[in-house]
């Protein structure tokens, strides 16, 4: 057999692998979409799911692989070599941004939010009776991105541990994948600033220590671009694919993630009209993308198209001018003119990013400067600077993510500035400074003078450690002074801590929220009740307290008299583990076996 004969056959074997493994694919998208509403069969429905994008991948890589030429050309871009140095900083800094991350991280943020513990109540389903995986269930928020929290619970159990540490590892992989897009971009040093800046940034370090699902959209954005940034430098059809699969999984996570698909769409027509080579690569692989796109999420396309109001009903809650929200802005803005409306927002998210306004959410809703001010005046320069990288690829990019970001999660929302609307530019967000000092950095009178580059790279280093100590003070000193622990968190903390708590039951006249998600997702088999001194003689008071399960927490005013006698009764003082609650309040708590 001639050597053209034995090609045309390997060609046409690599063709028939790939039509087999499509047609693999398009079955276990198929067991997705039939199983999308069987909770209990949602393994199948995982299954299948992940056959359908995984399948599809390998079947371009062997398409490609049957092919005598590349079939976008060949890779047109050298990146900047690795070399030991930066990898090992790259490695101790994200170590050290581990770190931040997930020392104490059951202890802050102290407050535990009701939307942080109905991510855990979203979750816990996978881990016993199941879930629907390709439907929308709590704000019709997607399921599969609770899946995603779950995974860490199926080692750790449904704890406050586990369900912090998926946004830890996520905030991380933020991290590392902003670094790759910018190195890739614009080159080692400001990737490497940007690292370093982020680390510690407040904000972003809030997001990867709480329990919201916020952060999947913020590292599952970050992933998406580079992929395909990189698809488009090395011609790759499978990384192209690669890009559309985080794009679908992080368009199912939370709705911050939505506006990548049109950043995606947006730069390749951009970097078309800049670019006619390049940018006609880019619109390639889009179509690429797109495909692993639907595919990746057709179980949930299937969902919206037989229940559209679940794909538009957070849209009409949220967005500035619908009719839903008329009265609530007018009232907040006192006019219903929409161009008024607007410049006001528009005043709200500048004094945002520049002054020290904080913003409208308790999520986070820290009451200070968001952008330290060590960094403020390179982050105001930077973005003067930034504009004049539109003609560039990065520039682009840059300024379609923040500006479309600010723009769709900032402008056009209601009680704006809301910081998880705007979580996805967090990871790239001090990327603006970074550009800014890179630049001076490579101004020729410091390469001329050793000793000014010398002094330039010391105040480099001396701008790192204070924005670090500013932002950490911000988030272990400051911020807990302004968002304490509630005597509420304080309970389920110390109830999770003691093993064998039946009931807890709450002694003090002022009623406890025992229907707070913390409770039921915390301590869910703990049985709650509120019984005021008040409104019982003491014999009856300590009948009440014995109807309740053995394991009992109570939660008591400041010991009195009657306190002590209500113990007494109780034969609580030989047996009994005590303590006082911080805060305020002053209540103590006694845990009877």
């Amino acid at each position: 057999m001639s050597n053209e004969d034995q090609t045309a056959t390997g060609r046409s074997r690599y063709g028939a692998a790939a039509i087999g493994l499509a047609a693999l694919a398009v079955a276990g998208i198929a067991t997705a979409i039939y199983f999308r509403y069987d909770a209990e069969h949602w393994p199948a429905a995982l299954a299948g799911w992940t056959i359908g994008w995984v399948f599809t991948l390998v079947a371009i890589a062997a398409w490609q692989s049957g092919r005598s030429h590349p079939i976008l050309g060949r890779e047109s871009r050298e990146q900047p070599r690795w070399r030991s140095p930066e990898v090992l900083a790259l490695i101790l800094i994200l170590a050290v941004a581990t770190a931040l991350r997930v020392v104490a991280i059951e202890s802050f943020p102290a407050q535990l939010h009701n939307d942080e513990m109905s991510c855990l109540l979203e979750a816990r389903p996978f881990l016993a009776e199941g879930q629907d995986l390709f439907n929308t269930g709590w704000f019709d928020c997607p399921h599969l991105g609770f899946f995603l929290t779950s995974i860490p619970m199926h080692i750790l159990g449904p704890t406050l541990l586990a369900l912090r540490l998926s946004s830890a590892l996520l905030g991380v992989i933020s991290l590392l994948a902003a670094y790759l897009l910018v190195r890739r971009l614009f080159g080692v040093r400001p990737a490497m600033l940007l690292l370093l800046f982020t680390a510690p940034f407040h904000w972003h370090l809030h997001y990867s220590r709480a329990g919201f699902h916020y952060m999947q959209a913020g590292a599952l954005t970050v992933v998406a671009l580079w992929l395909f940034v990189t698809a488009v430098d090395r011609r790759s059809p499978l990384l192209f694919g690669c890009a559309g699969v985080a794009a679908g999984i992080a368009c199912q996570t939370y709705y911050a993630a939505w506006l990548l698909p049109v950043i995606l769409i947006a730069w390749s027509a951009a970097r078309w009209l800049s670019d006619r080579g390049e940018g006609s690569i880019a619109l390639r692989g889009l179509v690429v993308t797109a495909a692993l796109f639907a595919i990746t999420t057709a179980p949930l396309l299937v969902h919206y198209a037989t229940r559209p109001h679940t794909a538009t009903s957070r849209t009409e809650q949220v967005f500035l001018l619908s009719e839903q929200n008329r009265d609530h802005v007018s009232r907040v803005y006192g006019t219903d003119n929409g161009l008024e409306i607007l410049v006001c927002q528009a005043d709200r998210l500048a004094r945002f990013f520049f002054g020290n306004a904080g913003e409208r959410s308790i999520q986070y809703g820290f009451h200070g400067r968001y952008i330290d001010p060590f960094l403020l005046s390179f982050f105001t320069a930077g973005l003067i600077y930034g504009l004049a990288l539109l003609r560039t690829r990065g520039g682009q990019l840059l300024w379609l993510w923040v500006g479309g970001t600010v723009v769709a999660g900032g402008l056009l929302t209601i009680d704006a500035p809301f910081t998880p609307r705007l979580i996805t530019v967090t990871p790239i967000l001090l990327l603006f400074p970074a550009l800014l000092i890179d630049r001076l950095l490579r101004i020729g009178l410091l390469a001329r003078h050793w000793w000014l580059k010398a002094a330039a790279i010391t105040g480099v280093a001396a701008l790192v450690v204070a924005s670090g100590w500013w932002n950490l003070r911000t988030t272990f000193v400051i911020y807990p002074s302004q968002r304490p622990a509630l005597q509420r968190d304080q309970i389920v903390r110390l109830a999770t801590q003691i093993n064998g708590v039946g009931s807890i039951i709450n002694l003090v006249e002022s009623p406890e929220d025992f229907g707070h998600e913390a409770y039921r997702a915390l301590v869910p088999d703990a049985v709650l009740a509120n019984l005021p001194p008040s409104a019982y003689e003491i014999d009856e008071l300590v009948e009440a307290i014995e109807t309740y399960p053995t394991g009992r927490l109570l939660v008591l005013p400041p010991r009195t008299r009657s306190t002590a006698d209500l113990l007494e009764r109780l034969n609580a003082d030989d047996h009994a583990s005590t303590g006082t609650f911080g805060g305020h309040a002053g209540a103590n708590w006694i845990f009877i076996p």
